[in-house]
């Protein structure tokens, strides 16, 4: 859900933002509006649809004033995603399909381990924690792989 912001709510979000006026923060939210950003209050972060790239509340005291660096990380957003919007795309939603089968593993390897011995026979119970484990750790270095791939140009 794309709300407003003000800058009374993003001071509350992050109190390091106290130390600036308000016509500083507002001038800032217009900014990140500027750049394709789009505050999701739910979620409590800024958000670029195109690329599918969102920043938190915390540490945006480092940028009010000095809009250059979110400048420089939308410009290599865009290079890398000129270069091969298909790959790109494709990464992002990978990062997301191993996100989903490390949540998925991690469950089912609980509920395993809870519930599993009362099911299964001894071996067939350590066969599937272990299963589950693989997969849990598969998919968590694909994600940090493809997440390094995303970060590299930035």
């Amino acid at each position: 859900m794309n709300m407003k912001l003000t800058a009374l709510e993003l001071k509350q979000l992050n109190p390091l933002l106290e130390q600036f006026r308000d016509e500083e923060i507002d001038s800032f939210i217009s900014f990140m509006n500027s750049v394709g950003f789009v505050w999701l209050k739910q979620e409590k972060t800024f958000y670029h649809d195109r690329f599918k790239y969102s920043i938190r509340t915390m540490g945006l005291d480092l940028f009010i004033r000095n809009h250059d660096f979110i400048n420089d990380e939308i410009k290599e957003l865009e290079v890398n995603y000129c270069k091969n919007p298909a790959d790109y795309d494709n990464t992002i939603k990978g990062i997301g399909f191993y996100k989903g089968i490390a949540r998925s593993s991690l469950i089912c390897g609980l509920i395993g381990f809870l519930f599993g011995w009362l099911i299964f026979s001894l071996k067939l119970w350590i066969f599937y924690e272990l299963l589950c484990l693989a997969s849990f750790i598969f998919s968590t270095r694909n994600q940090a792989r493809l997440e390094r791939k995303i970060n590299s140009v930035i």
